[in-house]
Order: structure tokens, then C-alpha cells, then sequence
């Protein structure tokens, strides 16, 4: 998953998926679209670049934007504003 889908995390997730990752969530200032079997990401990253939102994106289920720290997954890529990912955002049992 990557919170925050701007220049940075936009980059990072682009990259993750060309070396074989699957991104099931992501999240801009604005929402979270979020897939369990994974998103397109070329396709998000061109909707968001002609739309401006990735809650939106007809690809994915849409969510609050913080909803993307309440998700399960096995990587998270915090590329958004600072301040937004705390240890109450971790399960108890992966620390």
C-alpha cells in the first residue's frame, strides 16, 4: 500500500509494480481506492493525472483517505505528509 499518490509515492508505487509488487491500496489528499486483488497501476496513475483523485478511480472501492492505515497488508510506503502514521496504526503483534 502507499499513502500519499503524489509526485513521490506516484514514483515509488510505478517502480514497486515494474520489480513485481502487487499494490492493492493508495491513498491521495482527497481518498483511498483499494483492491484486494490488486490495482492497475498505470491505469490509476493516468486516471488521477487527467482527474485529480484517486477516490475516484472506477478501479478500486473508494474510502476516507486515513482508511488506507486501518488496511492489512505487508508493506506500507508512507510517502504522504508527515504526521500521519503513528504506532497505533501498527498490529500489537508485528512490533
Amino acid at each position: 500500500m502507499v499513502q500519499g499518490f503524489g509526485a513521490v509515492g506516484r514514483h515509488a508505487t510505478l517502480a514497486l509494480v515494474a520489480r513485481g509488487a502487487m499494490v492493492i491500496a493508495v491513498s491521495d489528499s482527497h481518498g483511498v481506492t483499494h483492491d484486494p486483488d490488486g490495482l492497475d497501476i498505470a491505469e490509476l496513475a493516468s486516471f488521477k493525472e487527467a482527474d485529480g483523485t484517486v477516490a475516484e478511480f472506477p478501479g478500486g472501492q473508494a474510502d476516507a483517505r486515513d482508511a488506507i492505515l486501518a488496511l492489512s497488508c505487508d508493506v506500507l510506503v508512507p510517502a504522504g505528509p508527515g504526521g500521519r502514521v503513528h504506532l497505533r496504526h501498527c498490529q500489537p503483534d508485528t512490533l
